[in-house]
């Protein structure tokens, strides 16, 4: 049975955003995304903007032993620069996308799914994506009622 629901390729339009960018060890992303979250989410208070979409981890490669990847939050107009908290534009692009249920722990299984729905339509992916953290996670949450959606970009 499919992890997976919603797949479709389309367009995505670039969009600015406020990130922290690291290349970690898979077993350092929990501690780096919490202090990524929590120190973007400081700089976009003091400097006045509100975030305007999900909180998202975007990966610049396929993780392997590391992963170099951005974490933060898109906002509306480009923020300033302020310790490791740096503006960004997320790319333009044909992307894939699909919509993953579940504990954040099953997203390893996903992504290679999502890879062969996306070669059984034609397509290539590249070695940019994204998870957009749909559902903020809280103490009391469900950990299947978790929606993550997964952007693909093409080659």
């Amino acid at each position: 049975m499919s992890v997976l629901s919603n797949q479709q390729v389309t367009d995505r339009t670039a969009s600015h955003a406020a990130v922290v960018r690291d290349t970690v060890r898979r077993d350092e992303l929990g501690p780096f995304y919490d202090r990524a979250f929590t120190q973007v989410l400081e700089v976009l208070s003091a400097q006045g903007h509100d975030p305007s979409g999900a909180a998202f981890g975007h990966y610049l490669g396929v993780p392997g032993e590391t992963v170099t990847l951005e974490v933060g939050f898109e906002i509306p107009d480009p923020c300033t620069a302020s310790g490791d908290v740096i503006p960004v534009e997320l790319p333009a692009g044909k992307v894939a996308v699909a919509s993953y249920f579940g504990a954040y722990d099953g997203l390893s299984q996903a992504w290679p799914e999502f890879a062969q729905w996306i070669v059984t339509q034609g397509q290539e992916p590249s070695e940019n994506m994204l998870e957009l953290y749909v559902t903020e996670p809280t103490g009391e949450s469900d950990p299947s009622t978790l929606q993550t959606d997964l952007v693909w970009y093409l080659a």
